[in-house]
């Protein structure tokens, strides 16, 4: 329920949606959308069906963005995905803000502690060399990652929890937050909404983008680009209390 409740949050902090559909892309790896701007999010399939399609392809210009928006509800991944891309190009950015990437923040909080990290970031090796213990879960888990049925045993021993924006599409972010209440915790990736509302929740730190160059973000996404490929965008972070 807490996953719902923090989706329609994320809606209803939006007054105005009677923005035009301009343009929307689902990429391989990202999907955008730009209306008032442009939303970015992470392109995400059904794990039990990846082959499940939109209904709607060719057809989604034509809805409204509202409607759009709402689709952040859905079973159906995809649509979840583009629901995340379309509140993303609504969000606007407090005065809190600043350019940067939030791993100096999350290394700073992990050093000699207990982290736990939802999906596989780049940074997992050199928060590994500073972290007391440094668990990564993931869906798919290679190397030394743990499996995402794993979390209800670890997160609650972290001091840090590092989580996925994708946790908001996938419905897993209540979970989570549940099980971590008591850790400082940073959510990131291109996915995560930079609104207040998820201060509301218990998050510290929120890491996400501004795309700077939208036909060059638009092209990289086009040919499948994954996110850390893009060019176009600039890391942007807020935190709470700031």
């Amino acid at each position: 329920m807490k996953s719902y409740k923090i989706k329609q949050d994320l809606i209803d902090s939006i007054k105005e949606k009677n923005f035009p559909v301009r343009d929307i892309i689902i990429g391989a790896n990202l999907t955008v959308l730009e209306s008032k701007k442009l939303g970015m999010a992470s392109t995400i399939l059904n794990t039990s069906c990846k082959h499940k399609i939109l209904d709607e392809s060719g057809e989604l210009e034509q809805f409204s963005l509202e409607s759009i928006i709402n689709m952040l509800h859905s079973k159906t991944m995809l649509k979840a995905s583009l629901g995340m891309a379309a509140l993303n190009s609504l969000i606007e950015i407090n005065d809190n803000w600043r350019r940067g990437n939030a791993f100096e923040i999350i290394q700073a909080k992990a050093k000699q502690k207990n982290a736990g990290v939802i999906g596989h970031f780049p940074f997992v090796d050199r928060l590994r060399k500073s972290a007391e213990n440094c668990w990564v879960f993931e869906q798919k888990p290679n190397d030394d990652d743990l499996p995402a049925e794993a979390i209800s045993d670890y997160l609650p021993r972290c001091d840090v929890v590092v989580i996925t924006g994708q946790t908001i599409i996938n419905n897993t972010i209540g979970e989570i937050l549940s099980l971590s209440e008591k850790a400082y915790k940073i959510i990131l990736g291109p996915s995560s909404p930079l609104s207040p509302v998820l201060f509301d929740y218990g998050i510290d730190v929120i890491g996400g983008v501004c795309n700077s160059d939208i036909e060059k973000v638009k092209r990289y996404v086009i040919q499948g680009a994954k996110f850390k490929q893009l060019e176009g965008v600039e890391l942007v972070t807020l935190v709470s209390g700031n």
